[in-house]
């Protein structure tokens, strides 16, 4: 029984430590997927030292991951907007800072949702005291969509897209899509 207990405190332990840890970037490293400099946009690293560009990790977990995570995810993401788009027509306005250069829509709006999420908290915590019911449906709101978008951040960076049990149960997919490869497919016949 005093194993089991030491075990789980040893757990808890490492666990708290986790969200103290850190890594040294260095100002050329590339994202895992696009290649393209990582410290030009949001980023995400692993414990395994994987690093992504938010956008492209999303990109690559929407492409790979089971239909129901996608589904959720897609969801949270629609959730996110439509809140997001009710917020901006109440009058909250958000600085936005977007140098994302994705062809994407969607992703350029998650980093721009991701951006006005955390400015519209930072206004309401040092906005004071909040009067009118308006602020007071403005301050739920941002609260909802803080959930929201905890929640997806949850499901993105649950876990790494090029080691973790995804990448490992897709083993048995081709390397290939033949229906958008075809020409590359038919130039390697001889």
């Amino acid at each position: 029984m005093d194993e089991a207990t030491k075990s789980a405190e040893d757990i808890r332990f490492d666990i708290r430590e986790l969200k103290n840890k850190h890594t040294i970037i260095p100002v050329n490293e590339l994202c895992r997927i696009c290649n393209k400099t990582l410290l030009t946009r949001q980023f995400y690293i692993f414990p395994c030292q994987h690093l992504f560009h938010a956008d492209c990790l999303l990109n690559s977990l929407l492409k790979s991951s089971p239909i129901r995570r996608n589904k959720r995810i897609k969801m949270l993401y629609d959730q996110i907007n439509e809140l997001s788009q009710k917020l901006n027509s109440s009058g909250v306005e958000f600085l936005i800072n977007d140098d994302n250069e994705n062809e994407n829509e969607n992703v350029n709006s998650y980093s721009i949702l991701n951006t006005a999420a955390n400015t519209l908290t930072m206004k309401l915590k040092t906005g004071g005291i909040i009067k009118s019911e308006d602020e007071q449906e403005i301050a739920y709101n941002a609260k909802i969509l803080e959930k929201l978008k905890d929640e997806l951040q949850e499901l993105i960076t649950s876990e790494c897209p090029l080691c973790g049990d995804t990448m490992i149960s897709s083993i048995d997919l081709p390397f290939l899509d033949y229906s958008h490869e075809s020409e590359l497919i038919t130039s390697w016949e001889i």
